[in-house]
């Protein structure tokens, strides 16, 4: 199995066990002489064999990104550390210039006036950059994950 396929199945993992939580909810609480739509005992069992497997499947999942070494010498790991913090500059800058961009109207000219401190452009290019390398680092993240089996 291609780690990209074991991403895809933890994911499946992921929305059964939240979908469990309702399940769960109806079946352990009903009206007085109601029956639950589902057995509890039975629920409970599959919620632990899905938890079960999810853990084994992410153990395996990172045992296999840490093991995988790419062309550059990076692991996978190391590139989806790059990509999360590249996430966040990206989003803090396209923040910022959404800040930066509003246009204070002003009414007379005895109401403040703000200014900006730093040079928008200089802002946008570095929003530009880190966009650009969060896209290169995701796409070889993705590619990797086509690439390599899932260590057991």
């Amino acid at each position: 199995m291609k780690i990209a396929e074991a991403l895809a199945q933890r994911a499946d993992l992921q929305k059964r066990i939240a979908q469990m939580d309702g399940r769960l909810k109806a079946a352990c609480r009903v009206q007085e002489g109601d029956e639950p739509a589902e057995r509890p005992a039975e629920l409970f069992g599959e919620f632990d064999r899905c938890v079960d497997e999810l853990e084994r499947l992410i153990r395996r999942i990172n045992r296999t990104n840490q093991s995988v070494v790419l062309s550059d010498g990076a692991t996978i790991a190391d590139k989806i550390a790059v990509r999360d913090v590249l996430k966040m500059k990206v989003q803090q800058l396209q923040g910022l210039l959404s800040y930066l961009s509003e246009r204070a109207d002003r009414y007379t000219r005895q109401e403040i006036r703000y200014v900006n401190t730093v040079d928008v452009k200089d802002v946008r290019r570095q929003a530009d950059d880190c966009s650009r390398r969060l896209r290169e680092t995701d796409c070889e993240i993705q590619s990797a994950n086509w690439l390599y089996d899932l260590m057991e």
